[in-house]
Parts: structure tokens; C-alpha cells; sequence
């Protein structure tokens, strides 16, 4: 019963709260996404939109019966696990602003092996409403419970799908994490190595970022470079036209070689079509966490995009923890921003001797 009303309760606040959030549902799916990566394999990922579904597949994992269980009936089994983006257990109710109910399929592991399941995640109507409809959506991964070969457990590329039907005043949400996604995705690829290939499609368009290259541009490693392809494709009545085709070049500079050498890192995009030109969006957010952007960051006013994955970030990811009396997370991200005034000066100065274009563009402070 308290978890049903925490889930209610916190749908409420995300819903009084939309602004804030409302383009936060891509990068939660992202991060489950990022959090399943299969071993061995990069992380794929598609999400599709027709005007009335919105369908968001990753090739993750399958899901362990913990985690089945903390999906339905909320919290997170990540906290602790430093191998997981995910530590809150909250985000994925932002999804929630899309459709309060949502189809999920995919695969299960437990004693006896790999399984298929269907299940209709329903967080309408009040708590009692949330608290009956729990226990019905276990029931349905009970019923559906599929055991699968070795073979059949491996098939296909795309094995965790999410359907979302927004209603009319719910697509406008859609609209706005397409967007975020759109502006972002290059500098999500070059931040994450798991991460290898997205596409998105939706009316009249189809566009694909796909990680091509990642190499180092010195012997310490202190500066790496990854190269992205972005292809747009216009969709039209009798099929696709022809693409357009983009590479941006994503320059990090990095600590001088030591354990923390990754610690946080400074960047900057490069056109990479011709001739190397510095290219600024002031739409994308200035500090990234683990890979995924910081919502909200977008104004302030620095030419580079800071990122760590060690940033200690608020529960609803739209900040860092850096006010009040100087917290252990707070500390910790005052120690991370202190090198950050280095490394900015010393990719200006690499950017000036290697007379890159648009080299004014990094003096808008």
C-alpha cells in the first residue's frame, strides 16, 4: 500500500512539475537501456513515433526476476552498484508523463532460464486504483511466462520494447523529448562507449546517429576524439528519399594521466564533413552526467560541454548537488568543476594550433 502511494504521490508531483520534466522520459529509457548493455555487444536502440505510439526498443539484457519486480512495483535494485546509471528508482515514472499506461515486452531470466513476457504497466486512478492494478500486472508476466531455447533467447536485435499511447494533450511531451534527443544525441554517443548506434523515426523523417570512430589525439591519451555519423532521411508517401549525411567530430580533453584520468572532461564539436569547424548549439545542455545531459544547464554561458561520471546529480537530474554547507556530494562536485578552468585552456589552446574554424565561437562567455 505505501508503494502505491509513493508511486501516486510521485506521478502528482511530476505532473505539477511538467515543465521540468517533461523532456526527461528519453534519457530515463536511455539509461535503462545503457544499464541492460548485453555483454560483449554495444547497446542498440530505436524509438519510433507515428502520431499515436510511441515504441522505444533496446537490445539490453534480460530483465533478472529483482528487477521485474522493482519495475512493477517500483524502487531500484541499482543503488550501490556502480556499474548502473540508474540509483533513484524514480525515473522511470517520468515516462508516465507520456501515457499512464504503458505496454512492456521482452525477455526474463530466472532459475529455469531465459523467458518472453508481456505485461501493461497502469499508474491511473488513485493509489488504491495503482495498488490493485500491481498486482494484476504480475500476474500477466506470470501468465505470459514463456520459457525459450539457448537459440531463441538470442534472436532478434531489438528484445526490450515499451509502447507508450500518448492522448491528445500527452504528445506534446513526445514532441518535446524527441527534440532533447535530437539535439543531444552526438555528445550522448561520444560519452558513452556501451552505446553504439540510435535511430529515431517519426512523421516525415528518420534520423541516425551511429558511433564510426574513437581514437586518441595524443600519447598520454589526455585528448580523444570520437566521430559521429548522423544520417536524416526525409519519409515521404512512396518511401524514403534521399539521406542527408553529417559527421561531427566530438574533441575531449581529459586530467593528465592518473586514476582519475577520465574523472571529467571538457568538449567541443567539430564539423567533419570538410574542413574542421567548431560548431556551438547554445540548445544543448552544458554539463552531462554519466553520458546523458543535465537538463536545465543549457543557459549557462561556457562554449564547452563539461562532462563526469562522477557527478553526484539531483534526484530528478536537473542539477548538480552544489549548494549549502558543503555536503560530501557537493564536495565532490566542487572538486570535479576546479579542473575544469585547465582543461578549458588547454583545448582553446590546442583549438588555436591546429586553426580550426569558428574559433571565436569559443569566446562567448
Amino acid at each position: 500500500e505505501n508503494t502505491a502511494q509513493a508511486i501516486f504521490f510521485e506521478i502528482q508531483e511530476l505532473e505539477n512539475n511538467r515543465q521540468v520534466s517533461e523532456q526527461r522520459w528519453v534519457w530515463e529509457l536511455l539509461q535503462n537501456a545503457l544499464d541492460a548493455t548485453p555483454q560483449g555487444k554495444p547497446t542498440l536502440v530505436r524509438i519510433t513515433w507515428d502520431k499515436t505510439e510511441l515504441v522505444f526498443e533496446h537490445n539490453g539484457d534480460a530483465f533478472t526476476l529483482d528487477e521485474l519486480a522493482h519495475l512493477v512495483y517500483h524502487g531500484s535494485t541499482k543503488y550501490g552498484d556502480p556499474t548502473k546509471r540508474g540509483k533513484f528508482g524514480r525515473g522511470f515514472l517520468v515516462t508516465h508523463l507520456l501515457s499512464k499506461k504503458v505496454s512492456v515486452s521482452g525477455l526474463g531470466r530466472d532459475a529455469d532460464g531465459v523467458f518472453s513476457f508481456n505485461m501493461e504497466l497502469d499508474r491511473s486512478g488513485d493509489a488504491d486504483d495503482v495498488k490493485q492494478q500491481m498486482d494484476v500486472t504480475w500476474g500477466q508476466i506470470v501468465n505470459s511466462r514463456k520459457l525459450l531455447s539457448a537459440a531463441a533467447s538470442k534472436m532478434g536485435e531489438f528484445n526490450t520494447r515499451y509502447v507508450y499511447r500518448p492522448d491528445s494533450a500527452e504528445k506534446q511531451v513526445v514532441v518535446l523529448g524527441m527534440e532533447s534527443a535530437i539535439r543531444c544525441l552526438a555528445w550522448v554517443l561520444a560519452s558513452t562507449p556501451e552505446l553504439e548506434d540510435v535511430s529515431l523515426v517519426q512523421p516525415g523523417v528518420g534520423i541516425s546517429w551511429r558511433k564510426e570512430r574513437v581514437w586518441s589525439g595524443t600519447s598520454d591519451n589526455t585528448l580523444s576524439f570520437t566521430c559521429v555519423h548522423r544520417q536524416e532521411t526525409p519519409l515521404v508517401a512512396n518511401g524514403a528519399s534521399q539521406p542527408q549525411n553529417q559527421r561531427f567530430t566530438i574533441v575531449a580533453k581529459q586530467l593528465e594521466c592518473n586514476e582519475d584520468q577520465d574523472a571529467v572532461t571538457v568538449g567541443l564539436m567539430l564539423s567533419a564533413d570538410q574542413t574542421p569547424e567548431i560548431v556551438v548549439d547554445d540548445s544543448v545542455p552544458r554539463f552531462f552526467a554519466e553520458g546523458l545531459p543535465i537538463i536545465g544547464t543549457e543557459n549557462i554561458p561556457l562554449p564547452f560541454i563539461i562532462h563526469s561520471s562522477k557527478f553526484e546529480v539531483e534526484s530528478d537530474r536537473t542539477g548538480l548537488h552544489l549548494e549549502g554547507a558543503g555536503t560530501g556530494q557537493q564536495k565532490n562536485n566542487w572538486a570535479l568543476l576546479s579542473k575544469v578552468p585547465d582543461l578549458c585552456c588547454a583545448l582553446l589552446e590546442y583549438s588555436s594550433r591546429e586553426n580550426w574554424h569558428g574559433l571565436h565561437l569559443l569566446a562567448n562567455i
